[in-house]
C-alpha cells in the first residue's frame, strides 16, 4: 500500500537555543537561515529552551506552546517540560517525517530524543544528527576524557542505530568516520546557508564604506563567543610582536570565564602601540554596523563546521584572515586569506601587511569582499544540496513525496 502525498513534509528539529536568541552562536544562524532557505519546501516545528544561553526566559513568547517565528512553528520548553517523559510525548504529539537533532553532546535536546527513540518507540521516521563542529580534533581536546567517556556510553547503548549524519563540510565528514564504525551512506555532506540575500537591507552590499586609513595603523575585530575554540589568546600573543599601531575590538559573549581571565592577563602587558578593548556582545541588529567601522575580522578558529560570521564580515565590506581550520579557502583577491595556526610568522607579517595599507588598498579589499558575499549569497548550490539531501531521506524511507 502507497503512503499518503506529502506536499510538504514535516521537519522536526530539537536546537538548544533558537530566535530571539543569538548568544550561543552558529546553531541559531545554522536553523534559522535553513528554514529561511526551504521553507517552500519543508515546513520546520523547531523544539527549544526558553530562554537563550546563560539568559533569561524570553518574553513575547508563549511558553510551553506552540509559537510562529518566521517562517517556522516554535515550541520553547520550560525546564519542567526538558524530561525524558515531556520529550518523548512532544515527539509523539507532533506529527513529523524527518527527526533533525543538533549537536552531538548535548544531553537534553540530542540525547534524551535518542533515548526516547531507541527504548520509546516515539518515532519511525528518518533521524539526522548534525554534530555542529563538535568533532574537530580542537573541539574534542576541551574535556576530552569526558566526551570520550560519552561517545563509549551512548555506542555502549546503540542510541545511533540507524542515524543519518549530516556533515557540513568534508572535514567534518572525515571525522565523524574517525570516531564511528558506520556505513558510508548514512553520513552525508549538506553544508550550512548564509543569510538569506532578500532579508539584508539593500545598502548592505551596494554601499561602499567610508574608511580612513592611513599606513602604520591597523582597526582589527575579533567577533565571536570567547572560549578556547575560537582561539582569541593566539591573536594576543602575536600581535604584541608587532611594531605597528594595533587597535583590537574584542566582542561577544564571555562564555568560558576562565579563560577571558587568561586574556586578560595578557591584555595586561600589551605593549603601547598595541590597544585591546573588550567592547561587549554584539547585538544581531549591529552585525553589520561594527564589522564595518574595521579594517580586517580575525577569526584564528581551532575549528568551524561552517562560520557565519565570516560571511557576516564579507557583506559589511570587511575582509577576513581565518585559521585553516574551516572550510573556507583563499579567494584570490585578499578577501578571504587563510593561514595556518602553526605558522605564527605567517600571521604577523600577514597583519604588517594589512597595518601598511593606505586608503585605496583598503578600499580595493573592501569592495572585493562585498564581491565574494554577493556571489556567495546568490550561488544556489548549497540550497539545492541541503533540499536533496532531505529529500533523499524521505525517499531512502519509502516514503511518496510529491517533489514539486
Amino acid at each position: 500500500m502507497n503512503s499518503k502525498i506529502i506536499s510538504r513534509p514535516k521537519i522536526l528539529c530539537f536546537v538548544s537555543h533558537y530566535l530571539p536568541g543569538y548568544l550561543s552562536g552558529g546553531p541559531v544562524k545554522s536553523i534559522s537561515n535553513l528554514a529561511d532557505h526551504l521553507r517552500d519546501h519543508f515546513e520546520f516545528f523547531i523544539i527549544t529552551s526558553d530562554r537563550d544561553l546563560g539568559g533569561k526566559k524570553y518574553s513575547f513568547v508563549k511558553i510551553n506552546s506552540w509559537n510562529k517565528v518566521s517562517n517556522s512553528n516554535v515550541y520553547y520548553a520550560s525546564k519542567s517540560k526538558l524530561t525524558l517523559n515531556s520529550i518523548a510525548k512532544l515527539i509523539r504529539s507532533t506529527k513529523h517525517d524527518i527527526l533533525y537533532l543538533n549537536s552531538f553532546f548535548n544531553f537534553t535536546f540530542t540525547t534524551l530524543p535518542l533515548i526516547a527513540r531507541r527504548f520509546m518507540s516515539v518515532s519511525s521516521s528518518p533521524c539526522v544528527l548534525a554534530p555542529r563542529g563538535e568533532f574537530s580534533p580542537a573541539a574534542l581536546n576541551i574535556k576530552y576524557w569526558k566526551k570520550k567517556f560519552f561517545i563509549f556510553l551512548t555506542n555502549l547503548f546503540q542510541l545511533y542505530s540507524g542515524l543519518n549524519w549530516q556533515a557540513a563540510n568534508k572535514q567534518e565528514l572525515n571525522n565523524i568516520f574517525k570516531i564511528f564504525k558506520i556505513y558510508k551512506k548514512l553520513v552525508n555532506f549538506a553544508p550550512d546557508l548564509p543569510v538569506k540575500i532578500n532579508k539584508l537591507k539593500k545598502n548592505y552590499l551596494s554601499n561602499n564604506k567610508k574608511i580612513k586609513k592611513k599606513p602604520g595603523i591597523l582597526n582589527i575585530i575579533f567577533l565571536s563567543r570567547i572560549t578556547p575554540i575560537k582561539n582569541l589568546d593566539f591573536i594576543l600573543k602575536f600581535i604584541n610582536k608587532i611594531n605597528k599601531t594595533i587597535r583590537l575590538s574584542i566582542y561577544g559573549p564571555i562564555e568560558d570565564k576562565i579563560y577571558w581571565k587568561k586574556c586578560k592577563r595578557i591584555i595586561k602587558i600589551m605593549p603601547s602601540n598595541i590597544t585591546v578593548k573588550y567592547k561587549g556582545i554584539a547585538f544581531p541588529e549591529n552585525i553589520f554596523s561594527i564589522f564595518s567601522a574595521h579594517d580586517i575580522f580575525i577569526l584564528p578558529s581551532g575549528g568551524e563546521s561552517y562560520g557565519h560570521v565570516v560571511i557576516e564580515s564579507l557583506i559589511s565590506g570587511t575582509p577576513v584572515i581565518i585559521s585553516d581550520k574551516t572550510p573556507w579557502k583563499n579567494d584570490g583577491n585578499k578577501a578571504i586569506t587563510v593561514l595556518p595556526l602553526n605558522k605564527e610568522i605567517a600571521w604577523i607579517n600577514e597583519i604588517e601587511k594589512w597595518a601598511d595599507h593606505n586608503q585605496n588598498t583598503i578600499l580595493k579589499r573592501s569592495f572585493a569582499a562585498k564581491k565574494f558575499a554577493k556571489l556567495y549569497l546568490l550561488n544556489k548550490k548549497n540550497i539545492i544540496q541541503n533540499k536533496n539531501f532531505f529529500l533523499s531521506l524521505l525517499i531512502n524511507s519509502h516514503k511518496n513525496i510529491d517533489l514539486l
